[in-house]
């Protein structure tokens, strides 16, 4: 109805060409399917069905996220059969405070935009005055703290699985249906408080979302040649997105297959408890059977110009939804951006935030300080400047020092050349923050921002780090000149954890 009557087309992705996903159980128990659509003022239409024959299980679900040009509310409609019993929902989602905002009130829930209609305020007092009528009726409230608040106004019932019941359950979802199709074919209301409307829908893509069997996307941009989804064990429910140049990923490529690492992605023939059987091409797949195995629940190398191209589309491309909660990780990279050039992949980032119930953002970061100090140093000596003077390490400093690629220990005369090789680059360093940086990533809307330094991240990993010596005049010098002394920093922005 809804899709025919707003003129709604598929909403195609990569795992669904034709908007349409389904998928069953290898013994053929089980069966699920999902059609999306979007169109004018509908940000996406989903339907979905899930069912489970022997166990006398099933749920169809409907969600409708209105645009955010409108204020108009959100429609869910749910019913559950579990055995004997049926679980049903049926609700219009607020988009603005309408315990302050009566004028909101009283458009969507006291009146309807042509004749004819029941009101939402009407169906949900006579659906229960009704309930008081039929036997087994009884009001329904969500375990979920997430979800329970959502329900306060919602039809919300849980009835006997008999034809009577259902027939006056499906009657008021069919009722409060037309009436929000009715209010997207009305003239669009504009969103009178576009603050509340974002925070209400980022809490109602929260609850949705809030199944623990949801993934956690991470996003590190400018991946180079690093092996963390390998190295880190973050478990099954983290897919993780390397980010960078088509050369930088065509020569990654090649090395991690030359390595033995494992680079497939979750085959589609996986049955409905996400266990693996294959790979991607068909071949057969087992546990060990790769001499790295990745850590994460999946990994895909993503050729993006974060500069030039759309990172949400490039990213969509394989996969990553713009409502899962994302971690987003930029190391080494920020500094060696001009200043518009950070402030569009900042820009980008934040926006690519805004539906997913929680987010954040870390990566190293220098403030103008220090790259000034780190140029005028390099330009001064002709090369990188002397690795600090520390005494020479006993044999369990030497075992701490880490490896930042592999993971393993490395030699303390190793790591004091690689931190030459580092600062003998520093002429390619081209940002560096004016002021706090934590108020600096405060700009792109992270609620909660902070920074660690360099020795603060000794402390918390146990590791030894190499420090740089640079002279107490030129230190003195430059902190003078900027009003704050040089600081190289992991900048952590978050929203929502």
């Amino acid at each position: 109805m809804a899709v025919e009557a707003l003129g709604l087309s598929p909403a195609a992705s990569s795992t669904a060409p034709a908007g349409l996903f389904a998928c069953a159980s290898v013994d053929g128990a089980s069966a699920a399917a999902v059609r999306t659509f979007h169109g004018d003022g509908v940000h996406w239409l989903s339907s979905s069905a899930l069912a489970n024959r022997a166990a006398g299980v099933g749920t169809t679900r409907l969600l409708a996220y209105t645009a955010s040009d409108r204020d108009a509310p959100h429609l869910v409609l749910e019913q559950g059969l579990f055995g004997d019993r049926v679980q049903g929902v049926v609700s219009l989602w607020p988009r603005q405070y309408w315990v302050t905002d009566l004028d909101y009130l009283h458009t969507y829930m006291a009146q309807a935009p042509v004749e004819g209609l029941r009101t939402y305020n009407t169906i949900l007092n006579e659906t229960a005055a009704a309930a008081g009528k039929h036997p087994g009726w009884r009001a329904y409230v969500s375990p979920t703290a997430e979800v329970k608040p959502l329900l306060a106004t919602a039809i919300a019932y849980t009835f006997p699985a008999e034809q009577e019941s259902l027939d006056a359950f499906r009657g008021a979802a069919l009722d409060v249906a037309r009436l929000w199709v009715a209010f997207l074919q009305a003239a669009p209301m504009p969103a009178r408080n576009t603050a509340a409307l974002k925070a209400l829908d980022a809490r109602y893509f929260g609850a949705v979302t809030c199944d623990p069997g949801n993934r956690i996307a991470v996003t590190l941009f400018g991946c180079g040649l690093g092996t963390r989804p390998w190295r880190l064990s973050l478990g099954p429910d983290v897919a993780w997105f390397d980010v960078d140049l088509p050369d930088v990923m065509e020569d990654k490529g090649g090395l991690l297959e030359g390595a033995g690492a494992d680079t497939q992605l979750p085959p589609p023939n996986s049955d409905l408890t996400g266990e693996r059987t294959s790979n991607s091409d068909g071949s057969s797949w087992a546990a060990g059977s790769h001499r790295f195995p990745l850590q994460v629940g999946a990994y895909s190398p993503v050729v993006c110009h974060m500069l030039k191209g759309s990172l949400q589309e490039a990213l969509e491309a394989h996969g990553w939804r713009r409502d899962a909660p994302t971690i987003w990780l930029a190391f080494a990279l920020i500094n060696y951006l001009d200043s518009r050039s950070a402030d569009m992949l900042l820009r980008a980032v934040a926006a690519a935030s805004v539906a997913a119930p929680a987010a954040a953002v870390a990566g190293t970061v220098m403030n103008a300080a220090m790259v000034d100090m780190i140029r005028e140093s390099v330009a001064a000596a002709g090369e990188a400047a002397a690795p600090s003077e520390r005494p020479s390490p006993t044999t369990a400093e030497a075992t701490a020092t880490i490896d930042p690629e592999t993971g393993g220990s490395m030699d303390f005369e190793d790591a004091l050349r690689r931190s030459a090789g580092v600062q003998s680059a520093a002429t390619a360093l081209k940002f560096g923050v004016r002021g706090d940086v934590a108020a600096f990533l405060g700009l792109y809307g992270w609620e909660h921002a902070d920074v660690a330094t360099p020795f603060q991240m000794e402390q918390m990993y146990g590791v030894l780090g190499v420090g740089l010596n640079y002279p107490a005049e030129l230190r003195a010098r430059i902190s003078a000149k900027h009003g704050r002394p040089p600081m190289a920093s992991v900048a952590f922005g978050r929203r929502g954890y």
